[in-house]
């Protein structure tokens, strides 16, 4: 099982500070990585599914407070694994996105480091490398 802490420890993250504290954040299982990169307008982020760690910088709601903190609600509301924000456009994280976060227990980072794509592409090669490893042990 790959969790948050498996993930964050890639080399693709300079360095990530916590938003919010959630009991368990580290521990929490991820089972995909997503990149969100456009509002929730369109069909509430249904295409993202419970468990996913999500990689965003928010460029989409630069300059739009408002958006972004609708984009992170509805995005904690479908029990993805954790939120890890992108420091590139100073994202705004407002107090009602802080306290459902951690009401939900979905953590909130702040990272620094490579671009999405290179994140999500060391993170989903983590999780085959994982699947493979439970496959072998099955057989």
């Amino acid at each position: 099982m790959i969790t948050v802490a498996d993930i964050l420890a890639l080399p693709a993250f300079e360095q990530v500070q916590p938003i919010t504290q959630c009991v368990g954040a580290g521990a929490r299982e991820v089972r995909n990585v997503g990149i969100l990169d456009c509002p929730p307008d369109y069909n509430e982020y249904s295409v993202y599914v419970a468990g996913e760690l999500i990689l965003t910088n928010l460029g989409f709601a630069f300059g739009n407070p408002g958006m972004a903190e609708k984009s992170l609600l509805t995005m904690l509301r479908r029990d993805v694994a954790a939120i890890a924000i992108k420091t590139v456009y100073e994202p705004p994280i407002s107090d009602v996105v802080r306290k459902e976060s951690t009401a939900r227990g979905v953590p909130l980072y702040l990272y620094d480091g490579a671009y999405h794509e290179t994140v999500a592409y060391q993170s989903l090669d983590l999780l085959q490398r994982d699947r493979d490893e439970l496959d072998k042990g099955k057989a």
